[in-house]
């Protein structure tokens, strides 16, 4: 700890009085400051030992545990010291504050280890009631190092300031699907009463807790750990507008998501003197679905096996525990961004502030759900600019790094059960596809793909691509929204309604059927059960006005041969185009391309029905809906695979 107060306090009073952004001088003395700092920093010690404690040895106590601390966290504005520990991360000068911090949280393990040996669940019960006693009330008990602390941020990130102290209450928890359809609600056109859960956009990779708490209450209400306000809805053909119109949130405006897993939607909003983004997902399936693309995007501790695009021998890369790395016999530093932010997106970005890698390009790091193979990108990246202002960059592939792990996986179906189909439904049976055309100026695929309708008599109706054999979908499960995994149909005359939806037009003819205009033909029974040859698809989309532009283009292969083995090759690139002025483009694209390795992308493969089964080289086994149309075409994922000429 004096090492903490020496060189990296020092350090930062030295940053605070001379960087760029310090035109006014900081309004507290080195001793106060040190303090401050010194206090909060004690503080984020002691609660993530705790943490990281009754994570190994607690687990069933852990849940609530996490829950307190993420209350205590908002309500002492905790997310101060964590956004300097996250500033000291990306400079090597501040480095010595973090390996204070992470001394000192390596003391307080061990002693609390001593301490809670003997009953590792009570001692976390303990702890979780510590978190409410006056002495760890921070935001009460030393408003001045908070503000000290929140200054200090403001001054070394470029104008981002942390959060302030907020409020936390016990919330009540969002109603499942069938309760909400019992009010009379309907969740893809409006807020569903009940606690979100929000997630700063930022740096860093600590999404132990949200640090924004809201609630939607009837009448058009909500409060927040802010404050609390009004909002109204704009209901339109192509979504839901969340228009807030008092209370903290006052003049914003967040497009409010529905999808399997429940609502979402993103928040700005400015307070203070800051402004920040929020991403807010409804407590339950929709929050641990953020969580787990948190998760894949977070860089894991492990030896990862590195190749040159250039061949040459492997090396190994070992990222170890709190931000450490060792690569050629020597260890740096390594900082990461877009961990946090929407659900969806792919990856994150590693930077290796010191050590062997810190004149390297910047990595990108993703994983696969339900794989668990992890992959680490290094890139070269080359920005060039043209003669009007306008410019772009190019990226080439260099290294990839890989290592297998224990996968991920979403929820896949909620804890309850569909209700049957009301008296009435029904009168169709049989798995039925009709083509879509999605190519347009916008966008062009090779092979045209299927959509799906799966009926079934007793009223239910699978709309998609099944998971499996049509014939076994269980339409008794539901969604983790709580929703039912199958909608429910109904027959008029000359007309036909699923779920709730307004009839649509209908007719039978023959073994077919009309809905809506678009011919749906019985998808016919699979008889081949082995491919042979090279199947491809290509997707090529674009985008774009006067003066800016990109396009994408992916192309995916498989190549089956008829002694029951697979190889895919896919590859994909984008490119950017864009003029500063506006007179003309530049065409500099930003390019990314990739082929997986063979060692993940060739094995064994077996048809039976609608299903195939892949089983790669790594031992990883993959099993997925597929419709052998023919010898030379099938359909899998939503595409199309149509047999190479070359």
């Amino acid at each position: 700890m004096e090492r903490l107060r020496r060189v990296g306090l020092a350090v930062l009073l030295v940053l605070l009085a001379t960087g760029p952004a310090r035109a006014q001088r900081p309004s507290w003395t080195a001793d106060e400051f040190k303090e401050a700092i010194t206090t909060l920093i004690k503080l984020a010690a002691l609660v993530d030992a705790a943490d990281e404690l009754c994570s190994e040895l607690a687990p069933g106590e852990h849940g609530m545990l996490r829950e307190r601390m993420g209350a205590w966290q908002i309500r002492n504005g905790m997310g101060a010291a964590y956004d300097l520990l996250e500033i000291a991360r990306w400079d090597e000068g501040l480095l010595s504050t973090l390996r204070g911090y992470r001394k000192l949280r390596g003391r307080y393990l061990l002693a609390t280890y001593r301490e809670a040996k003997p009953d590792p669940a009570g001692w976390c019960r303990s702890f979780a009631a510590k978190l409410d006693e006056p002495r760890m009330q921070l935001a009460a008990r030393n408003p001045r190092a908070l503000e000290i602390a929140r200054r200090a941020v403001e001054r070394l990130d470029d104008g981002e300031r942390a959060l302030p102290p907020g409020r936390v209450w016990a919330a009540a928890a969002p109603p499942d699907y069938a309760e909400a359809a019992r009010r009379g609600l309907r969740p893809e056109s409006e807020l569903l009463p009940g606690a979100f859960a929000c997630y700063r956009e930022k740096n860093g990779r600590d999404y132990r807790w949200p640090e924004l708490q809201l609630e939607v209450l009837p009448g058009m209400n909500y409060r927040s750990s802010f404050g609390d306000g009004r909002y109204g809805l704009e209901v339109e053909e192509d979504g839901t507008t969340v228009r807030w119109r008092s209370g903290p949130f006052a003049g914003e405006a967040s497009r409010l998501a529905w999808d399997r897993y429940g609502q979402s939607f993103e928040l700005g909003f400015e307070l203070g003197e800051g402004s920040y983004t929020f991403h807010c997902f409804q407590r339950g399936a929709s929050e641990r679905r953020a969580l787990t693309w948190f998760a894949l995007r977070d860089p894991k501790p492990g030896s990862y096996t590195c190749r040159s695009g250039q061949g040459g021998d492997a090396q190994e890369l070992v990222l170890l525990p709190l931000g450490r790395y060792r690569f050629a016999g020597r260890e740096g530093e390594y900082a990461v961004r877009w961990v946090l932010g929407e659900a969806g997106a792919g990856s994150s970005r590693i930077t290796w502030v010191s050590g062997p890698l810190a004149q390297k390009e910047a990595s990108r790091y993703r994983e696969e759900a339900g794989t668990g193979r992890r992959t680490l990108e290094f890139t070269t990246t080359t920005s060039v600019w043209g003669p009007y202002g306008g410019g772009g960059s190019s990226s080439s592939l260099d290294v990839v790094c890989r290592v297998q792990g224990e996968p991920l996986r979403f929820e896949r179906f909620g804890a309850g059960k569909a209700p049957p189909p009301p008296a009435g439904a029904g009168g169709l049976q049989g798995f039925f596809y009709a083509m879509e055309d999605r190519t347009g100026y916008w966008r062009m695929e090779s092979v045209d793909a299927p959509v799906y309708l799966t009926f079934f008599k007793n009223g239910y109706v699978f709309r998609g691509e099944p998971e499996g054999d049509p014939d076994a979908t269980d339409c008794g499960k539901v969604l983790p929204n709580g929703a039912p995994l199958c909608a429910v149909y109904a027959l008029g005359e000359g007309t036909i309604r699923f779920g709730e939806d307004r009839p649509v037009p209908f007719a039978r003819k023959g073994d077919r059927i009309v809905v809506e205009g678009r011919t749906y033909r019985p998808v016919p029974r699979p008889k081949l059960q082995k491919l042979d040859g090279t199947f491809v698809h290509t997707l090529f989309e674009k985008w774009g006005t006067f003066d800016w532009g990109g396009s994408y283009y992916l192309e995916e292969t498989y190549v089956f041969s008829r002694d029951g083995r697979f190889r895919v090759e896919r590859s994909d690139q984008s490119t950017n185009t864009f003029s500063a002025s506006g007179l003309a483009l530049d065409h500099l694209p930003s390019t990314y391309a990739r082929s997986d390795g063979s060692s993940r992308s060739s094995g064994s493969y077996a048809i039976e029905g609608y299903v195939i089964t892949f089983r790669f080289a790594d031992g990883h086994v993959e099993r997925r809906f597929i419709w052998v149309e023919n010898a030379d075409r099938f359909y899998m994922g939503g595409r199309g695979y149509a047999r190479s000429s070359d």
